[in-house]
Formats: structure tokens, sequence, C-alpha cells
């Protein structure tokens, strides 16, 4: 539009964002930029409307919109760089022709927009970006939320995740041993699968997709078929881990801190028989081990909730459950060694014999065992599976009792098969 007076071009019907004539900033936060009005307000802008702010001049303008986000709203490229964002602010530069200052006055805004808010800032025209510093040596407790609400570390939240079930009897300690430095607690998540794709081309590389998303340090870092594995994710690519996984499924896999262990399965389930009376079953099993000092950090106790279910739906397990498991050491390169004190998960039997009634941080189950747990009284149902866990995993574990028919059955003493004992439903037998 040109006013008829001056001849000037006015900034209204200018082309917003999108039409390749401005120049646009976005800034990804953890906490709500609404509240840095002193920020704005020195650098020259005036609130338009709500979450809108604008500076114009003469000869350009610089628009501010806030809005938040859900985690699938957000690029998986800014998912995977930092967890607990929830809000986007767009700056945008017009016309993109406008002088160098006016750009310059955006990307500072923007920098300390970051930093204010926990968060980090990208200018797509140049493929530039910053991360707050505070962000990136340790994150902190978003704004408060319904879910997100009073994040803060407790002093011996591990240790309450550490216990048996609420009816097991008080143990006498053991005498304290000299702690290495090298050792962790294990927060591991444990699927165990009638079926499973991710032997097949597809499937792995669905699963290394959902990986990158919400989970990057689970990837493989380091592989090989042997210990210590030679191969580099970083230089051979996905394209050569996923055919090396297929031709060995053996292979030793490292992932990075503060992943400790990834387990992709080995073969297809099994079916026998021990001592030609009892019916065994092995199932397809995949495995995340984490360091469950990760649990200290309040974003990520909020984050491993959907990290569980999205892959859970991914897998479509019949159980799964995620625990801490106290007593083991991790070497610098990735190896985790189990020690004399080591907590064993009721998961480690290779034959399945159950449910574990172990009081465990988080549950999920599908069929056949929907049908056979009908009593889930807290239970999420959600697209053909059922989840039992709190939302932020720094919380309490959500405690709930097994069905004695489809329990693990104590082991009697003397038993002719070393132990193995089926609860009264099995649903696993060879037909």
């Amino acid at each position: 539009m040109v006013n008829c007076r001056s001849g000037r071009r006015l900034l209204i019907g200018w082309p917003r964002r999108g039409d390749g004539v401005s120049y646009d900033l976005v800034v990804w936060t953890r906490r709500d930029p609404s509240g840095c009005v002193d920020l704005f307000a020195q650098s020259g802008f005036v609130s338009s409307s709500p979450g809108r702010w604008e500076r114009v001049t003469k000869s350009w303008m610089i628009a501010i919109s806030l809005a938040p986000v859900e985690d699938e709203d957000i690029p998986d490229e800014v998912f995977s760089r930092l967890r607990g964002l929830r809000f986007q602010t767009s700056l945008s530069v017009q016309p993109g022709t406008a002088s160098a200052s006016a750009i310059a006055l955006a990307r500072r805004v923007a920098r300390e927009l970051a930093n204010a808010c926990d968060g980090f800032w990208q200018d797509p025209q140049t493929g530039q970006s910053g991360q707050a510093k505070v962000a990136a040596k340790a994150p902190i407790s978003p704004e408060p939320d319904a879910t997100l609400a009073a994040l803060a570390p407790r002093p011996g939240i591990l240790a309450r995740l550490f216990r048996r079930g609420a009816d097991a009897a008080p143990q006498t300690p053991l005498p304290t041993a000299p702690k290495s430095d090298r050792s962790v607690t294990l927060l591991q998540m444990h699927w165990c699968l009638a079926w499973s794709d991710l032997l097949s081309k597809p499937g792995i590389e669905g699963f290394l997709d959902l990986l990158a998303r919400h989970l990057p340090e689970a990837l493989p870092r380091r592989y090989g078929p042997f210990e210590p594995p030679g191969f580099k994710y970083a230089e051979q690519g996905r394209a050569h881990f996923v055919d090396a996984y297929l031709a060995d499924p053996g292979l030793v896999i490292y992932p990075t801190r503060p992943a400790l262990g990834l387990y992709l399965p080995h073969a297809h389930v099994k079916h026998g028989m021990i001592s030609g009376r009892l019916p065994y079953f092995a199932p397809v099993r995949v495995k995340i081990d984490l360091d469950a000092a990760i649990l200290d950090d309040p974003v990520m106790a909020a984050h491993l909730p959907s990290v569980f279910k999205v892959l859970s739906q991914h897998l479509r397990p019949f159980y799964g459950e995620a625990r801490c498991l106290s007593g083991y050491e991790a070497g610098k390169s990735g190896p985790v060694w189990v020690t004399r004190r080591a907590e064993t998960s009721p998961l480690g039997n290779l034959w399945w014999q159950g449910v574990p009634r172990q009081v465990a941080l988080a549950r999920v189950i599908g069929a056949p065992y929907l049908d056979l747990w009908p009593d889930r009284s807290g239970w999420m149902d959600d697209a053909g599976l059922a989840f039992a866990m709190p939302p932020v995993w720094s919380a309490s574990p959500v405690e709930v009792p097994v069905p004695d028919a489809i329990a693990q059955p104590l082991r009697p003493k003397g038993d002719d098969d070393a132990g193995y004992v089926l609860p009264p439903v099995f649903p696993f037998r060879q037909a």
C-alpha cells in the first residue's frame, strides 16, 4: 500500500512469513516467553495482540509470535536436541531485504530469549543456532503444569524405587562396601514379545527412527561382532548398521550415556518342552538400559514415560516393564558389568514364567494378558495396550496387584526342573 501524500510504502499488506520475502528466526524454549516483557520493551517492541509483539520503523518491521507446542508439533531434529520444550517463538523481519541492523536486532533478541527461557534459537537462512548455557549443562524444571509440577529432585528418590513389594519382609542391610567410581544403578526398560518385525529391514529401521526422535542416546554409537566393537555409527551410517545387524543379530552395541545398553532381538520365539512335561516359551526381547541417575533430572523424569509408551506401541509386547536394578558397574566406553551385589531382573530367565509380582516403575500389557487381567483399576488403555505408571518417573511406582493365575509362581525347593514352574494360566503352549 502506498501513502498518497508522501509516496512512502506502508508496512500494511506486506507479505507475511512464508512468502519468501521475510527473514525468519525460531526460538524453542522450556519456559513461557510471555514473561519476558522487559526484554521486549527494552528492545523497542510493543504488544499488538495477545502473544504478539512488533517493532515498526519506516523501512522494516520485526514481528514476534508466541505459541505453546506439544511434543508431536516439534520437528525431529529439534525434539531430539533438547527435552522439555513447551513453547515456540517466531521472529519475522520484513522485508527480507531489511537492513543488517534490523536482522542483527532480531538475532540478538532470539539469543537473549533462548538464554532467558532455557532453550535454543535457529536461523534457517544461515543454518546457525545457539543453545542457552544452562540448558546445555543441566536441564532444569520447566514451568509447572498438571504433569510437570513439583519435579525438584528429592533425597532418597532412587532408594524408594529399589524396594520390593509392599508386603515384603524387611531385610538386614548388607555391609557397606567401598563404592566404585564405576558403580551404577540401571533403569531398565524390558519388553517381551510373541512376535516382532525387528529382524526385518523395515522393522529395525522403523525402530531406529523412533529412537532417533525420542531417545537418541540409545542409538548405537559403536557396534560389531566382538568386544570392544569396532564400527562407529557416525562414520559407517545407519544402512551399514542395519545390514550388519540383520546378518548377525548378536551384535555388541554400545549406546551413548546416559544410555548404557541396547539389546535387540537375537532370534524369533521358541517353543519346547522341559523333561517332556513342562512347556517352555522363549519370547522375543528388547531391552534398553539407562543410568538411573537420569531420574534426578526433572525434564527426563517427565520425558521417559512418553518414551516407554511410544516404544511399547511400536513393539506391541504382551508384557513390558521399567525397573531399577542396583549393583552394576559401567566402563567409560560403554560395557556394563554384573557385580556380586547386582540385583537381577525377574525377567532375567530365558523362558517366560508369568508376570513378575515385584513392584515395577512402569508396566504395559497386551494380548493375551489383556483378557486374562480383566480387573485393571488405575490402568490406562491405549490402542490395544494397557499401561500402569506414574506420569513422572521420579514419583513412587504404581503398585498393581498381579492376579495369581498369571503371576510368576514361587519356586519350590528341590524341584526337578531347577525351579522352572509355570503359573496356572500359561497362554503360550505350542499348538
